[in-house]
């Protein structure tokens, strides 16, 4: 998609070195038996974006109401004596990167635009 090739570019000019595939939404798997990982997690019950602070909501049900949906990557050089500094900011890098990829597309009339990251 033309669009996405666009928004992509102009997240890239903003410094983050991203890359993004449309995807087929009704291919995805929705499992309940994933929640069980977040449960183990240290940080269970103490953010507002993870379970169970989340509403429920039928994701598959939500991801059919939009008309395209894609992933997004970063990219970041990672090695065995920097893994848990890639690990910690890969995911602010990539929130950021998301929050870019919102505000272009709510510029570009998708005022309903939403990004999950997991």
């Amino acid at each position: 998609m033309k669009d996405l090739e666009v928004m992509i570019s102009f997240v890239k000019n903003k410094g983050f070195d991203i890359q993004g595939k449309m995807i087929d939404s009704s291919k995805l798997i929705f499992e309940e038996k994933v929640k069980m990982n977040c449960f183990y997690c240290g940080k269970y019950n103490m953010s507002w974006k993870c379970p169970p602070k989340l509403p429920q909501i039928d994701g598959k049900k939500m991801l059919q109401e939009f008309d395209n949906a894609a992933f997004i990557w970063v990219q970041i050089p990672i090695a065995k004596d920097n893994f848990a500094v890639v690990r910690k900011d890969s995911s602010i890098l990539l929130h950021r990167a998301l929050l870019e990829c919102e505000k272009w597309l709510w510029d570009h009339n998708n005022s309903t635009a939403l990004s999950f990251i997991g």
